[in-house]
């Protein structure tokens, strides 16, 4: 038996439970839908003032509300303004919906009355608002458009170099987009995704939620499948995640480190779109009748727009929309449905067959890397959930296999070229272990399998197979006539010779001749190549390059020699972390030397500034690094994961520095670019040379 609970164990000390049972009960209610509710209910009580004055006493409704009262505040609600519109019935209905929760707050019931009143109200006022759109006076649509699939590629472009516009912190916006389109979920639901919700189940990542707005207590909440696309990097959500997590794998002590996203990423995403969108001909619409839901509304009209793709009911059920009570009750979850869902939502092409069951990049084994080389290239891995971990060495595999897609198409001041992965020097010991995407449903090595996979694509897989086989016995039908119609000739002539004895001088055919002269041309041309190339290795000695084989590079532009930049460089912005790193490891993927090895001067001068500014905030870092080792001499010599132990200590003692100059707490010191950094210790230096 187990150890007895003691009374103490079970409860609070007393007079706190009440307390708490009301935090609990009104917690049924989420914060934002609270505030929303509140400010339509301030709005209503300053119109009663002006107009019904009965209805309020003190400065608050009087409930319950009389019906009179209620019909002259919904008809002024409904009434017709100046330029002939009306507001929406949504607007109406959230009126409606805030009275009721008004209600419910001051414990008074709703009445029969006021239910039936406000649902023929509604019944009726629909039917008004739709008279007005036919009439051309107001939108055929009611909130946010949906976003179509080509504008989402579009967007998906400029999100890949949103950091090239605007700061290193726009990085998140692709990756945060994309999951927006893929899980069919609200912007609120994206931003609050954390590492425990995700793990990696066959040939895709499932990621399970613990709520969302439609269900506040997580009873009907269902797990989602995303899938990888190979074909189409730019919307690859697998990849989209792993940019995003290689890019801020180093995260500070007072973060939180379980967030994907940190920070205010809904607020960073709603600027950029509004920005992105304005810079888009022909959208159709005005950039405000766009918003975050427009993703949510447009990938359900997309995969609802496929012939024989994914039901209507499998949609429903991943954007966690109500099928009503009789069908919540009898039609449950399914994880073929949510499966389709997700490689259609991935951008897979529905009709392409067997490249529609694709499986993704994966490693051939996860022991590929040592555990001092995940924390290497993913600081922190072994506190990260167990299911997350499932994850990385498929995020790892994206990023390994489509490396030269990501240089090429990536912003230039991305975050993911100064990543941790980028600088280990590691890539080319895990490409060789990146096994390439393959469409015959199951991996020999890996036992991974494809789901998700509707019967019309396994029967047009076999169908491919046949037609393949029939196009390689058709070249071998070919390469045989052909080959017959060669010899036919000569084996004609072969059997007359041994059939007819002919006396004298035999007299050669003008096939024969060609055929002569052709053997002698071919066997002179041999001679002639062997002999030459003989002479010409005789003559010149073997010339090897030594930059093929060198770690760093050297370049020549502008006049002058040994630049350790190519002429085409920029200096990155970041994190101060992350720039530091760089002071360490270079940029093995460029063949870039260690930042601490490279002088200003030979730089471009449009970058010496920012390098100089870089360049400062390390010095700083080792200076005080040095206080507490003074033996810390050669900083060729550190590793990585010593390096981290420095930074850690000295920033703490940095920002405390700063803090105790200011006399204000230092925010968000985990997200400071080294530029802020420098300007913080620039302001510092002064105080520590008086002391």
């Amino acid at each position: 038996m187990g150890r007895k609970r003691k009374a103490n164990d079970a409860f609070v000390q007393g007079g706190a439970g009440a307390n708490n049972a009301d935090v609990i009960v009104s917690g049924r209610v989420n914060v934002e839908t609270k505030v929303q509710y509140m400010s339509t209910i301030k709005f209503i009580t300053n119109y009663c003032l002006k107009n019904i004055s009965q209805a309020v006493s003190e400065g608050e409704l009087i409930l319950p509300i009389e019906l009179n009262h209620l019909k002259i505040l919904l008809g002024d609600m409904g009434a017709d303004r100046i330029d002939g519109k009306v507001r929406s019935v949504s607007t109406v209905q959230g009126y409606i919906s805030s009275l009721k929760y008004y209600y419910k707050e001051k414990s008074v019931k709703v009445s029969d009355e006021f239910r039936e009143y406000c649902d023929l109200f509604i019944e009726g006022y629909k039917r008004k608002v739709a008279l007005k759109k036919e009439q051309g006076l107001m939108k055929n649509f009611e909130g946010k458009v949906p976003v179509s699939h080509l504008l989402y590629i579009q967007l998906a472009e400029l999100g890949l170099k949103a950091c090239d516009n605007r700061s290193p912190f726009a990085s998140l916006v692709h990756a945060f987009m994309v999951l927006c389109w893929n899980l069919f979920a609200r912007s609120c639901s994206v931003a609050d995704l954390r590492t425990h919700h995700f793990t990696w189940e066959n040939d895709c990542m499932v990621i399970d939620m613990s709520r969302h707005k439609a269900d506040q207590t997580g009873e009907n909440i269902t797990p989602k499948h995303v899938y990888a696309n190979p074909y189409n990097p730019l919307i690859c959500p697998i990849l989209a995640l792993a940019l995003h997590v290689f890019s801020t794998s180093f995260r500070p002590e007072n973060d939180d480190k379980n967030k994907i996203f940190v920070g205010v990423p809904y607020d960073i995403f709603t600027k950029w779109l509004g920005s992105s969108l304005a810079q888009l001909p022909l959208l159709g619409h005005s950039v405000k009748d766009f918003g975050t839901h427009s993703f949510r509304k447009g990938i359900a009209s997309f995969c609802a727009g496929f012939i024989g793709g994914p039901s209507v009911i499998a949609i429903y059920l991943r954007a966690g929309w109500s099928l009503g009570q009789v069908q919540d009750r009898y039609i449950t979850y399914s994880d073929g449905g949510d499966q389709l869902c997700g490689r259609v939502a991935a951008g897979l092409d529905f009709n392409a067959g067997a490249n529609f069951a694709v499986l993704p990049p994966r490693l051939s084994s996860v022991s590929v890397l040592s555990g001092e080389e995940w924390n290497l290239i993913i600081p922190g891995y072994s506190d990260y959930p167990p299911g997350f971990q499932t994850c990385l060495p498929i995020l790892t595999a994206q990023i390994v296999y489509h490396y030269r897609w990501i240089l090429e198409n990536v912003g230039k001041n991305h975050p993911i070229r100064t990543s941790r992965l980028f600088i280990s020097g590691l890539i080319p010991k895990i490409r060789e272990h990146v096994l390439d995407p393959i469409t015959t449903g199951r991996c020999g090595v890996t036992s991974m399998a494809a789901t998700g996979i509707p019967q019309h694509i396994e029967l047009s897989r076999k169908l491919e197979s046949m037609e393949k086989e029939n196009v390689k016995l058709q070249e071998r039908v070919e390469c045989l006539q052909s080959a017959m119609m060669e010899q036919l000739p000569e084996k004609l002539l072969e059997a007359i010779r041994e059939n007819y004895n002919i006396e004298g001088v035999q007299q050669m055919t003008r096939t024969e001749f060609r055929s002569l002269l052709s053997v002698e041309f071919d066997r002179y041309r041999e001679e002639f190549t062997r002999s030459n190339y003989e002479s010409t290795r005789t003559m010149l000695p073997a010339v090897t390059s030594s930059s093929e084989n060198a770690q760093y590079l050297s370049w020549t532009w502008g006049g002058q020699l040994h630049r350790p930049v190519p002429e085409t460089w920029s200096m990155p912005l970041g994190k101060v972390k992350t720039i530091c790193d760089l002071f360490i490891t270079g940029m093995p993927a460029e063949k870039i030397r260690p930042f601490h090895l490279i002088k200003c001067r030979y730089l471009a001068r449009k970058d010496q500034s920012r390098f100089a500014k870089a360049d400062g905030v390390f010095k700083f870092i080792v200076r005080v690094a040095k206080i507490n080792q003074p033996t810390l001499d050669n900083i060729s010599n550190l590793t990585l994961d010593i390096w981290d132990i420095i930074f850690r200590d000295s920033i703490t003692v940095i920002v405390r520095m700063i803090q105790e100059a200011n006399g204000k707490v230092l925010s968000k010191v985990g997200e400071l670019s080294y530029v802020s950094m420098y300007d913080h210790i620039r302001a510092l230096i002064p105080t520590l040379d008086q002391s």
